[in-house]
């Protein structure tokens, strides 16, 4: 059986080249492969994890560049081509929240799902903010909770995305999730909470564990044993467009791999952080032994400080 398959969004992101707080004072574009699914799968990919990304792509340019990056970093691309174009994100280069502009196209198209079950699924609130794709989504969601598989959801929420309330098909979608991803952003947004507010509420919802990202400050695993938590180290920051979803990819690796929740965060900030000292995506492999191994050295060193403090 398959590692994981992500299903969702896969389009393109043209990121600007400068650094900008809004979209009107951007001028040059880099494009790359984007969406929050498919950037779990091409970090995924990276960390040698068995992945496949399910998507729909339109029969264009944009569209062969995504089915090409998800191949060089070892991700099985099962991409749907439909009659649009890709869809694209313009978006803008920062070290906090990015402006963006959503030009929807074939993402939102995508009518069948994984052609096999795998050992995690993991999908996003922008997946489901639109029909086809969200009753797609949605049987793939009802499929590995049916199977007692490990699944996953983003909920990368912002109201330029939904036409109608989003609040009830999350609520239905994250019951039973293993680990749902909220932003303090998203948290906002969404449920006008907290980040610890909004983890408490996801839980009642169903999710067994909440991860729970603040920038570059801190990250947090909830569940009902209590709170994990790890302070995010500075790092050279090049672009922290994706960076939330290569922190989710290296929990999902941790938590294949059986790991307590505090060394799957640590791995996680490993992964993040190696992902926004470059521009795109994660642009090697990263060894998991040597990975699982300074994660598990981390988390000695903040249990040390922690006594001594």
């Amino acid at each position: 059986m398959r590692d994981l398959i992500t299903i969702g969004e896969c389009l393109v992101d043209l990121i600007s080249v400068e650094r900008a707080e809004s979209l009107a004072e951007a001028s040059e574009f880099r494009a790359v492969s984007g969406g929050a699914p498919t950037n779990v799968a091409l970090t995924a990919g990276r960390l040698g994890l068995d992945t496949v990304a399910v998507g729909a792509i339109g029969d264009d340019g944009f569209g062969r560049r995504v089915a090409a990056e998800l191949s060089e970093a070892g991700v099985t691309a099962d991409l749907r081509i439909v009659p649009a174009p890709t869809s694209v994100i313009v978006v803008t280069r920062t070290d906090e929240t990015p402006d963006f502009l959503a030009l929807r196209g074939a993402d939102r198209l995508l009518t069948e799902g994984p052609a096999e079950p795998a050992r995690w699924l993991h999908t996003s609130a922008f997946a489901l903010s639109a029909d086809p794709q969200r009753s797609t989504v949605v049987a793939a969601l009802d499929d590995a909770r049916v199977g007692g598989r490990h699944f996953s959801i983003d909920c990368n929420y912002h109201p330029r995305i939904w036409t109608e309330p989003a609040e009830g098909i999350l609520r239905t979608a994250v019951a039973g999730a293993t680990v749902v991803k909220v932003s303090t952003d998203d948290a906002a947004r969404l449920f006008g909470l907290s980040g610890h507010d909004a983890a408490a509420l996801l839980l009642e919802w169903g999710a067994a564990s909440v991860l729970v990202t603040d920038g570059p400050r801190r990250a947090e695993l909830v569940d009902a044993a209590g709170v994990a938590e790890m302070a995010i180290p500075a790092r050279r920051v090049v672009d922290v467009t994706g960076a939330g979803d290569a922190f989710l990819a290296g929990i999902i690796a941790g938590r294949l791999a059986d790991l307590p929740a505090a060394q799957c965060l640590a791995v996680a900030v490993e992964v993040a952080g190696a992902t926004v000292e470059v521009f795109g995506h994660l642009d090697r492999p990263l060894d998991q032994t040597d990975l699982f191994s300074r994660a598990a050295d981390a988390v000695r060193e903040q249990q040390a400080s922690a006594v001594k403090s």
